[in-house]
């Protein structure tokens, strides 16, 4: 799973999230213009996603779970408000 964002902050919260997840931190790259990547090989793209969403609602990164991501994976990111 990679993520690739121009923000640190950005980069950051998700690195905790996955570092909440996985118990180890992921491999963190900073490229020359400024952008940054996070890398981890033990979470599919499909589970990067689901934590992407998670934090784009307001979860914070601290918080995130495994039971939490299993859940979003599940739902599929639909809008359940409606």
């Amino acid at each position: 799973m990679q993520f690739y964002t121009p923000s640190k902050r950005k980069s950051r919260h998700f690195s905790i999230a996955l570092t909440n997840l996985t118990v180890h931190p992921p491999t963190l790259f900073r490229f020359p213009g400024g952008g940054w990547a996070v890398q981890e090989e033990s979470l599919s793209a499909a589970a990067g996603q689901a934590i992407g969403r998670l934090l784009a609602c307001g979860v914070r990164c601290d918080r995130i779970t495994g039971p939490m991501v299993l859940a979003e994976l599940v739902v599929g990111g639909s809008d359940l408000t409606a």
